[in-house]
């Protein structure tokens, strides 16, 4: 039995009970544990066989027992490593539960893959964190905890979302808003959930179902999730401005930026502002507008990979105007040639839509021949990151200046080679 292993290693060791418990558990307990009064957790009988110089696997009774004991340590520790930002040394405490892995019980081998699926979407692996958030989410349901169920696919879902794989992010997210529907008292996860699903649908370039979404995520029971609330009106003036309704774009956008303003993500409030920017500019405020970026990008206390974004939206916009303000745009090129030399972006997609903000403005000067190289070489780069709808809006913008020059033949094309990617 377990409490006379722990008394015989105690002797052996010359202990007292007080001695024993010091600094880790009281006398009492002590007491407990030797006549088998008590069920002490994994933990504590590591503790006490660090303590009393013996193997963790001379208090467990079986085989089965002390593999499961160690892998449940090791599981236990990568979640604590992870806690404190050391993803290395969470890997590297998995793949020893790893080498046993198929002898675990159902619930460890759930919250093996739980982490797994956290740490592969963390390093952008998006296939393999999918693939361990299905295993979890199984394992999971063969257990019958469907909140987990829902983590873990909602988890998966996002991980699919980050890598604009948006119709598997809709799969997975559906399955995951079915389980959550369930549950009743889970409105915050049903927010972050439609919240999700909204973001993905707008990826797609489906404004109409992404607002559906985000309109069902607003009216769900939970006023203290502050920041889904701002993201959600922040969706909702995206929505609008793709279906061409450009005030009601400007309003969601400044209640966005309202709320955000008190807030104490940076990034965050930075967004909704540069969001209100774009919306000033497209309804030829650009004076506004303008003071709203140069206050924004101003700031220290955002990131120089959302100052890259901040000013590649601003070109991209200013670019499509009739009004073209050349010389802010050579000024606001500058700018980002500066920020992404002097940073790694280290995101393909980022480092791509900055180079083709230059590049469309640029391409308003270049000559007609030059133009349908460049605009075919962007898209097809895009189209290879799996960005299909950029690589749509890329070809419909070389088409427009082709048709400006008076090429037809090659803007009717460029626009029949965007239709096929929508």
């Amino acid at each position: 039995m377990l409490g006379a292993r722990i008394k015989a290693a105690r002797l052996e060791m010359g202990l007292s009970q007080e001695e024993l418990a010091q600094g880790l558990l009281s006398r009492s307990y002590i007491c407990e544990l030797e006549r088998n009064k008590r069920r002490p957790s994994l933990a504590t009988i590591g503790a006490l066989a660090e303590r009393l110089g013996k193997p963790l696997d001379y208090f467990l009774e079986t085989e089965q027992q002390a593999i499961e004991a160690r892998a449940s340590l090791r599981i236990d520790q990568a979640y604590s490593l992870v806690g404190i930002g050391d993803r290395a040394g969470a890997r590297k405490a998995l793949r020893e539960a790893q080498l046993v892995h198929k002898q675990l019980s159902v619930a460890l081998r759930a919250r093996y893959h739980d982490l797994y699926s956290w740490l592969e979407q963390e390093d952008g692996h998006a296939f393999t964190a999918v693939n361990h958030a299905l295993l979890a989410e199984s394992l999971y349901e063969e257990l019958n905890l469907p909140l987990k169920q829902w983590y873990s696919l909602q988890a998966g879902a996002h991980a699919s979302y980050l890598a604009n794989l948006n119709a598997q992010a809709i799969e997975l997210g559906q399955r995951a808003f079915a389980i959550i529907s369930r549950l009743p008292e889970q409105e915050h996860e049903k927010r972050l959930t439609l919240n999700l699903l909204g973001n993905a649908y707008l990826g797609l370039g489906k404004a109409k179902l992404a607002e559906e979404h985000y309109n069902a995520a607003l009216a769900c029971r939970d006023e203290n999730d502050l920041d889904t609330i701002i993201r959600l009106y922040h969706g909702k003036s995206i929505c609008a401005e793709e279906q061409g309704n450009l005030d009601e774009s400007l309003l969601w956008a400044e209640e966005a930026s309202f709320l955000a303003k008190d807030r104490r993500d940076n990034e965050l409030r930075a967004q909704c502002e540069i969001s209100r920017g774009l919306c000033l500019i497209r309804l030829n405020r650009q004076e506004e507008a303008t003071w709203v970026f140069r206050e924004q990008l101003a700031k220290t206390t955002i990131s120089p990979r959302l100052v890259a974004l901040g000013l590649t939206d601003y070109l991209l916009t200013l670019a499509d105007q009739e009004d073209y303000p050349e010389e802010l745009c050579r000024s606001l090129e500058e700018r980002l040639h500066s920020v992404i030399s002097e940073v790694d972006l280290g995101d393909d997609y980022l480092t791509l839509k900055c180079s083709w903000a230059i590049a469309k403005n640029t391409l308003r000067a270049t000559a007609p021949q030059r133009i349908r190289p460049v605009i075919e070489d962007f898209a097809a780069r895009f189209h290879r990151l799996l960005h299909h709808r950029h690589s749509a809006d890329v070809l419909e913008y070389g088409a427009k200046l082709l048709e400006a020059h008076g090429d037809i033949a090659g803007a009717l094309a460029l626009l029949k080679a965007a239709v096929s990617l929508k």
